[in-house]
């Protein structure tokens, strides 16, 4: 019963600190400024998180993140509608952005995967080495035959990775 306890109480602990960051976040948003134009009218915002652009237009390009379509204008060399950026520019009240600086996010996706492979590498090695018991909440190592030599058989493709 305890373990519960303790369990339910890194929940509530975890459920606080979301909820204070969302509600104190000092960064300036793009969701902010277009909630309330007037107020972050001239400021500088840094945009790094899931930022697409969709257009490419004579005169700079457009952007959408999290549902949020807005107009860039400014230098659009490079820019190719479809590629990830991060992206620094001045708001203007409107709801339009100023180019200040922009990086283009090349290999995005590829690099994403890439960095997945060892995730899932030590997910399956884990499995196949421990299993979990849901009603007591506790890891336990998996038991092995033993061979007549006395080395450990692994049932993995991964046998070199995990010592017997």
């Amino acid at each position: 019963m305890k373990r519960w306890i303790r369990m339910g109480g890194y929940l509530a602990l975890l459920v606080v600190l979301i909820w204070y960051g969302k509600a104190y976040n000092p960064a300036i948003t793009l969701a902010k400024c277009m909630a309330d134009p007037q107020k972050y009218d001239g400021t500088t915002i840094n945009i790094g998180t899931e930022i697409i652009v969709r257009e490419v237009l004579s005169d700079g390009f457009i952007v959408e993140q999290m549902g949020i379509r807005v107009p860039v204008k400014g230098e659009v060399t490079g820019v190719k509608g479809g590629q990830y950026v991060a992206l620094s520019a001045v708001f203007h009240a409107p709801g339009w952005l100023e180019l200040k600086q922009l990086y283009i996010a090349k290999g995005r996706r590829g690099k994403i995967v890439v960095s997945l492979l060892p995730l899932g590498i030590v997910v399956l090695v884990l499995v196949r080495r421990y299993r979990f018991d849901f009603r007591r909440l506790v890891i336990f190592e998996r038991s092995y035959v033993v061979n007549v030599k006395g080395k450990c058989k692994i049932p993995s493709i991964f046998t070199f990775m995990v010592k017997g």
